[in-house]
């Protein structure tokens, strides 16, 4: 728990500055200027000094806009993706790659979503509630193992594998605490984009995700209400309307959440499901993708 506690310190950064992604086919973000602060405490500045450490080592475009393609092309790069899920996979146990460059952490919660196995995870959604609903407890848990080893940055199977895992007494108390490590660990990378607000909506790419950080993080007990709106820029948008006595206690009506990567998901599953675009359908498909060296972390 107390590991759980600290990496959770170090991940949740101090929003300082606006920031607008204006790149086409991306998610925008806007990161709030804040108001004139109170005196900061000793920790509080080392964590705005991390903060600030860490957000110059983000891909950032001529234009002095963030680019998240960046990630999605080192997610692309699979020696360099089985290298970090390697090393999350034991993140209880040394989190250096992660904490000393967070563009890591990005490459394997927003940059999964550039990857080919991003628009299998419907499918797989599925296909686990199917076992479930069947009882057939391990064979879930098996393919939320499974899925990890495509997609490790993913809150919503992270904590279902650790619920079945505790369910089947298979693990060690060791190896549960690795699952909800990494579960909390993946949430953190909203904070770094978004603060959840209409202006600077939290970046998920999957929408279980959503619920994820809100009972988890937020620690809610329930919603009012939840609508889908695409923003003046086009920008589509889970808006998630807290109850009363949750407001209350958050200090918070709403929770907006970018779903910008899921509807693109969708869009493509519709597009490659569609029967004009089966009938048109090449047989062989060799996509060839040229990377950068120089967009690779972790080194």
């Amino acid at each position: 728990m107390k590991f759980i506690i600290s990496i959770c310190v170090w991940l949740s950064p101090l929003i300082c500055w606006s920031q607008t992604i204006q790149h086409k086919n991306q998610p925008e973000v806007q990161n709030p200027v804040s108001d004139d602060p109170a005196p900061m405490s000793h920790d509080d500045s080392l964590r705005m000094a991390y903060t600030l450490e860490q957000r110059a080592k983000f891909p950032y475009a001529q234009d002095s806009t963030l680019d998240m393609r960046v990630w999605g092309i080192a997610a692309q790069n699979d020696s360099l993706f089985q290298y970090l899920t390697d090393k999350f996979k034991v993140i209880n146990e040394s989190d250096s790659v992660f904490h000393e460059n967070v563009n890591n952490l990005m490459i394997l919660y927003y940059g999964y979503a550039y990857r080919d196995s991003y628009g299998q995870m419907p499918a797989t959604e599925i296909k686990i509630n199917q076992l479930l609903q069947q009882g057939k407890t391990e064979n879930a848990f098996d393919l939320c193992e499974k899925t990890l080893e495509q997609a490790p940055a993913s809150p919503h199977i992270l904590i279902l594998a650790a619920n079945l895992a505790q369910k089947l007494g298979t693990k060690s108390s060791k190896e549960l605490d690795s699952y909800y490590a990494r579960f909390f660990t993946c949430l953190s990378a909203m904070h770094w984009l978004g603060n959840g607000s209409a202006e600077v909506p939290f970046i998920v790419v999957n929408v279980s995700d959503e619920y994820a950080f809100l009972y988890s993080i937020l620690k809610i007990q329930g919603i009012e209400s939840q609508e889908l709106i695409h923003r003046e820029d086009g920008t589509p948008c889970d808006r998630i309307v807290l109850r009363e006595d949750d407001a209350r206690r958050t200090g918070l009506t709403e929770v907006w959440f970018d779903i910008t990567y899921p509807m693109r998901g969708l869009a493509k599953i519709y597009e490659t499901n569609s029967p004009a675009r089966q009938k048109s359908k090449p047989k062989i498909r060799n996509k060839k993708r040229h990377l950068s060296n120089n967009n690779n972390t972790a080194q």
